[in-house]
């Protein structure tokens, strides 16, 4: 049946007026954050040292913390070099569920890469990967999730994207992702899973330091307050440096970092660089990283925000900094309307698995089985009924 509209219908004058009460407290949420960096801006010591003092109380601590770079700086767009190697990567997968007659795990990645100033023709590439059976099953026996799925997907993503980046390139190289470059391990995962994927994570890392390769990760509209808690941190510890700090009780929620910069930033234009504190048991990765907000609009009266991450080594290196910014707002501008990276864009509709494509993998792999002899299995009862041509 389709949905009840009625039913809806009798629920939009208070959908209208939560909406708008939310919206008035986030306002006011906002011009109080919005006073609190003004301040912070000229005690950035103080800043770091209220961070410093709430990563030795909290064991779950996610905020930013300030780099070298004034707060709130802006720092306009760089001239983008006319020679360099942009490779992008993005994944798609199916998931395993014990409702399917076969339990099985893909994971598709699509890569392209270009060669600006070259003349060449884009580079693409499809990886698929068929996941083990080993690798479908948590240490208790139970199937893997999306989240651990997710975790497989980023880490062939990165992979891919160190392979393929050329080895001895005169031209800088610079790999991106969508999504954060930190990657995070569920509940589920064993101390022993975990430290695989440290370890994977921080060879990759350690390969594309040692060559020099810009790997960052795309955060468009992003929904973080990294910074705003940054902020609480400041005011907290200003009242009194011995203050006991508890994470649950923020002062300014719902102040996210794309609302404290929205309007400080002019097209072009990135933030200052901040530091990620990320302290949890769901990092296994020792990736130190640093981000800045970047203004990736062509349009003063239409700002759009994205979150720009990237190894905490490149911080130093100005002219890696400045390559990052400047190839990121040149290849958001191909979408004009909508800047997004276009190569991530691309990579996004190489790697989209569609639901035919899901039924023929699975086609395949039971006739395999045919020719073994071995039993197919049976769908539940409702993956059946699901199945069913609609009506």
């Amino acid at each position: 049946m389709p949905i009840n509209y009625a039913h809806i219908q009798q629920n939009l004058d208070r959908f209208a007026e939560l909406t708008q009460k939310k919206r008035d407290e986030a306002r006011q949420n906002l011009i109080a954050a919005s006073k609190i960096i003004e301040e912070a801006a000229s005690k950035q010591d103080e800043v770091c040292q209220a961070v410093d003092r709430a990563m030795a109380q909290a064991p779950n601590l996610y905020t930013a913390k300030p780099s070298h770079e004034p707060i709130l700086g802006h720092f306009p767009l760089p001239i983008c070099p006319k020679e360099y190697i942009l490779i992008a990567a993005d994944g798609s997968q199916i998931n395993p569920s014990r409702h399917r007659a076969l339990q099985f795990c893909l994971i598709n990645v699509g890569l392209i890469q270009v060669e600006h100033g070259r003349g060449k023709t884009p580079v693409q590439h499809v990886f698929t990967k068929l996941l083990d059976q080993d690798e479908l099953y948590t240490s208790d026996g139970s199937l893997i999730g999306e989240e651990e799925v997710a975790l497989h997907r980023d880490i062939l993503e990165r992979q891919y994207l160190l392979d393929s980046a050329p080895a001895e390139s005169e031209l800088p190289i610079i790999t991106l992702t969508d999504g954060p470059l930190e990657v995070f391990t569920g509940p589920t995962f064993s101390g022993e899973r975990r430290q695989i994927i440290q370890k994977q994570s921080e060879l990759i890392d350690k390969h594309m330091r040692s060559r020099g390769i810009i790997n960052a990760g795309y955060i468009d509209k992003p929904g973080a307050e990294m910074i705003n808690r940054m902020l609480d941190l400041f005011a907290h510890f200003s009242k009194d440096p011995n203050l006991p700090y508890e994470a649950k009780k923020r002062a300014h929620v719902g102040v996210s970092d794309l609302a404290l910069f929205q309007n400080r930033l002019f097209p072009g234009e990135r933030s200052a660089i901040f530091q990620i504190i990320s302290k949890s048991e769901s990092k296994p990765s020792g990736l130190d990283v640093c981000f800045f907000l970047l203004n990736v609009s062509n349009d003063p009266q239409e700002p759009w925000l994205a979150r720009v991450e990237f190894p905490a080594w490149m911080v130093e290196d100005k002219a890696k900094v400045d390559l990052l910014h400047a190839s990121l707002y040149r290849d958001a501008q191909v979408l004009d309307a909508m800047p997004y990276p276009y190569l991530l864009h691309r990579a996004h509709e190489l790697a989209l698995v569609m639901m035919a494509e899901h039924d023929e993998v699975e086609e395949m792999l039971m006739s395999r089985l045919d020719i073994e002899q071995m039993p197919r299995g049976t769908s539940s009862h409702k993956q059946s009924l699901k199945s069913l041509p609609k009506r």
